[in-house]
């Protein structure tokens, strides 16, 4: 259920960040060594939440239904098949992602950094600015996961058609979302790294990294259609490729350029991964890119309700908010005007 899954997914999160701020309120006085405890420990209270949440969601709905299927072994390969990749990925990926959290420090202070001035580094770029980008994008990771069954159902009975139609719409409104957001984060980046952190340096982060906003959101769209039309294995190498690609970067580039390189290699990661996962979905479905109704239409929609307040923000105040909420607003405008029309054509 859809409903199952955005619950668990916002539990998950709001769990992990409601955890970590108490603990470091607790123990951030204690010194470095009890913050990274308290932020681990954080991460594993959020993920138990979930889990525990997520089982008695499970047994509310197995203990509802009706019947149980007879084939029960049948589904449980079915998905093992699934799963192992998955799995398989995931630890690859958590094994070369370790490697390269030893060698990106280090590359830093080879770079001429002190060891506080890495952390600092670090931190404000993976733990203030990165969640203010990728947490609006949570229900994503729920749309993700909904489109596996959904689309390997009508591809085991071969309807592409179907598939199609809901693959294009489906990274339409991502691409159109991550849009509204990139431009809203743009011309605002420097304000919101103020408002939220009283930092100017995320603040420049966040207006760097905007453009990949409609990047990060997508590719999280195309990986749970890939795993639907059962090519995880292909997600797999991918993901692997450029976990490998990002781990040697370090250790080449980072004592050379520091901080800057870290950027660059993320920026160079999320292009890649995007860049190949589109390949492989538009060979394996014969996708036309929603350009015009994804990108085109929603950047001029976005621009309509950001630039002016932004030519305005020193008369009027609260501007990065009142920005938001027009945002918003022709966001769903938007997505308003596009139902219309479509009612119009059929």
């Amino acid at each position: 259920k859809a409903t199952y899954s955005t619950v668990l997914q916002v539990t998950e999160d709001l769990s992990k960040i409601a955890a970590t701020v108490t603990l470091f309120f607790f123990y951030s006085e204690n010194g470095p060594h009890a913050a990274l405890c308290a932020l681990v420990a954080g991460m594993a209270i959020g993920e138990t939440v979930s889990c525990v949440i997520g089982y008695l969601l499970y047994r509310r709905k197995t203990n509802s239904s009706a019947h149980t299927p007879s084939n029960q072994p049948e589904i449980f390969r079915e998905i093992i098949k699934i799963a192992l990749p998955c799995a398989f990925s995931g630890y690859l990926r958590s094994g070369i992602g370790m490697i390269e959290g030893i060698l990106v420090p280090k590359g830093l202070q080879n770079f001429g950094l002190t060891a506080e001035q890495t952390l600092a580094a670090l931190g404000k770029f993976e733990g203030m600015t990165l969640p203010i980008l990728t947490f609006p994008a949570t229900f994503l990771a729920v749309v993700s996961k909904l489109l596996v069954p959904e689309i390997t159902a009508e591809h085991a009975v071969g309807n592409d058609t179907n598939n199609i139609k809901t693959i294009y719409t489906t990274l339409k409104w991502t691409l159109a979302y991550g849009i509204f957001l990139a431009v809203f984060v743009g011309l605002f980046g420097k304000n919101l790294g103020m408002e939220i952190y009283r930092d100017e340096t995320c603040g420049f982060y966040l207006t760097l990294l905007a453009p990949l906003v409609p990047i990060l959101y997508a590719d999280k769209v195309v990986d749970g259609i890939m795993k639907g039309y059962n090519r995880q294995m292909t997600t797999m190498k991918i993901n692997l490729a450029d976990s490998v690609l990002q781990t040697f970067g370090a250790w080449i580039l980072i004592p050379h350029t520091g901080i800057g390189g870290y950027i660059a290699l993320f920026c160079f990661g999320t292009v890649f991964n995007f860049s190949l996962s589109l390949y492989n979905l538009r060979k394996t479905c014969k996708l036309r890119f929603p350009f015009k109704e994804g990108v085109l239409e929603p950047l001029f929609f976005a621009l309509g309700a950001t630039l002016p307040i932004k030519l305005l923000q020193k008369t009027l105040p609260h501007s990065v908010w009142v920005s938001a909420g027009l945002s918003i607003l022709l966001f769903l405008l938007f997505k308003t005007r596009d139902r219309r029309n479509k009612r119009i054509r059929s």
